[in-house]
């Protein structure tokens, strides 16, 4: 009677070992032809500084050579990756690599709703249910939109999915090793990109309600298992970030400058903390309806009426995700045995509804925006199937429940899509396949050697590796609100050494900033002697220019500068 039961384990595994590579080849090979058809992603944070924060932080140049942008310290190792792909690839190679490490959060999708629907369903059940949730998850918003591109949201899903397996392994097995591995996990995502804390803080509280829920009086082992993903979270994020963390401190007095400086005090800008608040609700009725005012395409109009995203774009999910999760916790608590036992699938899914739950939360709190929900996207397909399958379920009707969850979730999913047009328009920006990434051959900038540019508004970082090794850059205006003069003095000593100028805009704006940059930089651009260059995201202009008067222009300490 024993041999059955010490098997079964191994069964699950070789079918784990079988079906793994396949689906991963699957969907790695669905994403690189997807990517085909879409073409090089030109969105404006890669044209404005994640190519260039890669090549400064590569270079020893990005607290030297900054374009003084709010995003100009963000992610220095995950911009890497992506510059050395543009830098050293052809703009079709780097999309489908970028593609490929995409598809791996498909994979983990598919894997996790293998792994949720271990008890209760079929072989073919549980595949059904699988593939059904990947799809859902490869055509929503944020997915599709981001296939090849440098966002860096749905690469990083994968971690936050993986984490969530092996949590669940953990639950089921009791072991710990599974706990420290998923906090590695989410520490490096946490480290690579810092929005990705939403779902360290949802982990760590889900694990604690869990255990709370499943053993009120075991409050040692609760507490034991959230301090081991915590623990192991953190030496991974340090490992992550913590060395260009300390640079940050050593030259700014804070260390994700200049986010959080109400906390950290940094004396090159006001003790104020930075948010985008274009996405936050403006009240708590607000934060109750953002969910269900996702399910309404917004378009982004002269009254900036968009909720979530600047793209249009809707989904049902999260509205039935957040109707779901209090089902769920009714359905656990009415799996309640005599011996107050749960079955390892009511654990898992009372972790996985308290975890979504939490993250919605912690989500609307510090951010609102749904790029960075971009996690609970992934996985709402995939939850929301094996919700509704075991809510369902019923004995003698089983498989029609199953089904009948299948193609309600198969119809969100298309409801999702239908009016917002996802398939063509909701993306960041896209260019057919050139030769050369942004159309600009290496060598082109030669005679600007030895130079100090001195880039506009527009979104022109993405040209500063092209120029020579030698040239230095400033951006102006400066775009971090709230500098004092001690940041501003300092940031342009390069203006009073600089012997050769240039000042680079798009063509459209070349005169934008005419006024600005001779009275309070004390820079003459001669406009007459500007040179055109066209790439493949928009036309350049570069003018030179020089100093109108000698020394540092006198700066007001918290003058506006937009």
């Amino acid at each position: 009677m024993q041999a059955p039961a010490s098997t079964a384990p191994n069964s699950q595994k070789s079918r784990y070992l079988f079906l793994a590579p396949a689906v991963i080849f699957i969907n790695a090979a669905l994403l690189c032809g997807i990517s085909l058809r879409l073409g090089a992603d030109l969105n404006w944070d890669l044209l404005n500084y994640h190519f260039l924060n890669g090549y400064l932080w590569l270079n020893g140049k990005i607290f030297s050579d900054s374009i003084c942008t709010v995003q100009s310290y963000l992610d220095p190792l995950l911009n890497s990756f992506y510059y050395i792909l543009i830098d050293h690839f052809s703009p079709l190679a780097a999309n489908l690599i970028i593609a490929s490490l995409q598809s791996l959060s498909l994979s983990a999708v598919w894997l996790l709703c293998f792994r949720m629907t271990e008890h209760g369903f079929g072989m073919f059940q549980r595949i059904m249910l699988s593939s059904i949730a990947t799809l859902a998850a490869l055509i929503s918003p944020v997915f599709w939109s981001e296939i090849g591109g440098t966002m860096g949201d749905t690469l990083l899903d994968t971690p936050i999915i993986i984490a969530l397996w092996c949590i669940l392994e953990g639950l089921r097995d009791r072991r710990l090793l599974f706990f420290g591995i998923a906090g590695a996990l989410v520490g490096f995502a946490c480290g690579l990109k810092f929005t990705n804390m939403v779902y360290a803080l949802a982990v760590a509280g889900a694990l604690i309600l869990t255990g709370i829920f499943e053993s009120p009086s075991k409050i040692r082992g609760i507490l034991l298992n959230a301090f081991v993903f915590s623990a192991y979270s953190a030496v991974a994020f340090l490992a992550t970030y913590g060395y260009f963390g300390w640079q940050m401190w050593s030259h700014f007095r804070n260390p994700i400058f200049p986010y959080f400086n109400n906390i950290f005090h940094s004396p090159f800008m006001a003790p104020r903390a930075i948010h985008d608040g274009r996405w936050f609700p403006v009240d708590f009725a607000g934060y109750l309806a953002l969910p269900f005012r996702l399910a309404f395409v917004h378009h982004h109009t002269t009254d900036n009426h968009l909720v979530g995203m600047e793209i249009p774009f809707r989904t049902l999910f999260p509205a039935l995700v957040l109707i779901l999760v209090p089902a769920v916790y009714f359905w656990a608590y009415a799996k309640r045995s005599s011996t107050c036992r749960f079955k390892p699938s009511v654990i898992e899914m009372y972790f996985l509804a308290t975890f979504v739950l939490l993250s919605f939360i912690v989500w609307e709190k510090m951010f609102s925006y749904y790029r960075y929900f971009s996690a609970i996207e992934t996985i709402a397909p995939a939850f929301s199937l094996v919700s509704l399958a075991r809510l369902l379920s019923w004995r003698r009707m089983r498989s029609a429940s199953i089904a009948g969850a299948a193609l309600f979730v198969a119809l969100i999913a298309g409801g999702s899509l239908y009016g917002t047009h996802a398939l063509a328009d909701t993306n960041w920006g896209r260019e057919q396949f050139g030769r050369t990434y942004f159309g600009i051959n290496k060598g082109e900038f030669r005679k600007y050697e030895n130079s100090l540019l001195v880039l506009g508004t527009a979104p022109l970082g993405f040209m500063v590796p092209y120029f020579p090794d030698t040239d230095q850059v400033i951006g102006i205006p400066e775009r971090i609100p709230y500098l004092t003069t001690r940041f501003q003095k300092n940031y342009l000593k390069k203006l009073s050494k600089a012997k050769d100028i240039y000042y680079l805009s798009s063509s459209p704006n070349i005169e934008r900033h005419k006024l600005l940059l001779a009275e309070m930089y004390g820079i003459h651009v001669d406009f007459q002697r500007c040179e055109k260059y066209h790439t493949a995201a928009l036309a350049v202009v570069i003018c030179p220019a020089r100093r109108r008067t000698s020394g540092l222009p006198p700066l007001a300490e918290g003058a506006d500068l937009k």
